[in-house]
């Protein structure tokens, strides 16, 4: 799949169209395990890799539509956390949405963990 991926263009040179194609006819799953493999034969972070080569608001959609549930949840709350103050409604929205999830917040601690 990661071969294949850099054979159709949307890895190294970014083509909007195949990327976009790849993201929305993938499964998660698929996506982590691509993701995985990436890693395992480039040593790089294949969310960081797209999200370099697209930039902006769009680089940050491709970068959280990569990541798992945890991961994304997780970035969400350095986001709202980091620099000055918090934003507490973001992490209103982020608990609201993904709280009830059960085992949600010990999995999302684990997700920090392997930033």
């Amino acid at each position: 799949a990661v071969q294949e991926a850099v054979d159709a263009g949307w890895i190294g040179s970014c083509n909007d169209k195949k990327l976009i194609a790849v993201l929305c006819s993938r499964t998660k799953t698929q996506l982590q395990k691509t993701i995985k493999a990436y890693f395992q034969l480039y040593d790089k972070d294949l969310r960081k890799v797209v999200k370099g080569e697209t930039g902006g608001d769009y680089g940050r959609m491709m970068y959280y539509a990569m990541s798992s549930r945890d991961s994304y949840i997780a970035d969400v709350i350095d986001q709202a956390c980091g620099g000055f103050g918090c934003d507490e409604s973001m992490l209103v929205d982020l608990f609201v949405m993904f709280g009830q999830a059960r085992g949600g917040l010990p999995r999302v601690r684990r997700a920090r963990r392997m930033c």
